[in-house]
């Protein structure tokens, strides 16, 4: 393993972890205090996947932004004008 791979690992699982307590933080807020056991756990349940998947997208963007830095984009190829 190189140390941009290294690198880039780490940022995703920052990412992955920082966005996904704050979607964990915005289910617990919202979920009433009053409601039944079954609606709190199946609220848990869906805030691990809403945060799960909030967060892999996050670190998709996040690796995405860093693979511009230390990866000079395609040149895009010129079409051949053949209209004469």
């Amino acid at each position: 393993m190189n140390w941009v791979s290294i690198g880039k690992f780490a940022v995703g699982t920052f990412a992955t972890i920082s966005v996904g307590q704050v979607v964990d933080n915005i289910v617990a807020v919202t979920t009433p205090l009053n409601a039944k056991m079954s609606n709190k756990l199946l609220a848990k349940a869906g805030g691990y996947i809403l945060s799960g998947m909030i967060g892999s997208m996050a670190s998709d963007y996040v690796i995405e932004g860093l693979d511009s830095l230390f990866v000079p984009p395609k040149e895009e190829k010129k079409k051949e004008d053949t209209s004469e």
